[in-house]
């Protein structure tokens, strides 16, 4: 009999998955049932699923003989991803039709990669689209961007993928990629800043400073994350988890 389980949605940032181009087969659970398919993250994690909200900026139908729709979403800091939905994903399509632009968006669906013109792009095949509200979204980004720094100080990632994403991915690739995620978080703490000229600091200004006025600058994540996670993003901050 075939298994309805499904692997957990990753919470996942934009730079993090349009960098990614390597998707490998996972096992089956049973000979009814399908091997899934994983993204390999620069972090060194494998996805399934995964969870992102962006801002909606344009929706275009980009179907041949069916409709075919494009849902073009933006994150704080500008990174763009990119959702799909045909005659199989009905629920979603449905969801983005009636979308009015710009809109804050959650997605979760699965990560596909492509060829185009010599290059690998990722985009997402959804299982549901939401609106949601400024107050979600910000949440949201901040979880997505906590559970980045996990990764990618090996909380959360696995050997296996890690060594598969230092195959993919050269050291300075990935670097990249947690410092966009960083200035993702910088964004966001920039957007939410009373004066926000006054609040925000370079890459290097952040690895300058001590435990205490890191916490500070994160503390005004505290009204929109409701937890812990403002100390723990700082304590990873601080302690510069970043590729060896």
């Amino acid at each position: 009999m075939a298994s309805n389980s499904r692997q957990p949605a990753k919470r996942v940032l934009a730079p993090e998955l349009t960098s990614a181009h390597t998707q490998v087969e996972g096992e089956a659970e049973d000979e009814d049932t399908n091997p899934p398919n994983f993204l390999v993250l620069p972090s060194g994690a494998g996805a399934n699923r995964v969870l992102m909200v962006g801002v909606a900026t344009e929706i275009d139908d980009v179907g041949q003989d069916d409709e075919y729709l494009r849902l073009r979403c933006s994150d704080p800091d500008g990174n763009v991803f990119f959702t799909y939905a045909g005659q199989y994903s009905k629920g979603p399509k449905a969801t983005i039709t009636d979308l009015e632009v710009p809109s804050r968006v959650a997605v979760i669906g699965k990560p596909k990669t492509y060829e185009q013109e010599g290059d690998v792009f990722v985009s997402l095949n959804p299982e549901t689209v939401h609106e949601i509200s400024e107050e979600e979204y910000n949440d949201m980004v901040l979880e997505a961007a906590e559970a980045t720094v996990e990764r990618f100080a090996g909380e959360a990632s696995s050997e296996k993928f890690e060594t598969l994403a230092q195959s993919a991915h050269q050291e300075s690739e990935r670097v990249e990629v947690y410092d966009r995620c960083v200035e993702v978080l910088e964004t966001l703490h920039e957007d939410m800043a009373d004066d926000p000229a006054d609040d925000t600091f370079s890459e290097d200004e952040l690895e300058q400073k001590d435990y205490d006025e890191l916490r500070a600058l994160a503390s005004e994540f505290d009204s929109v994350s409701g937890n812990a996670a403002a100390d723990d993003i700082v304590s990873a901050l601080a302690g510069e988890p970043r590729p060896a």
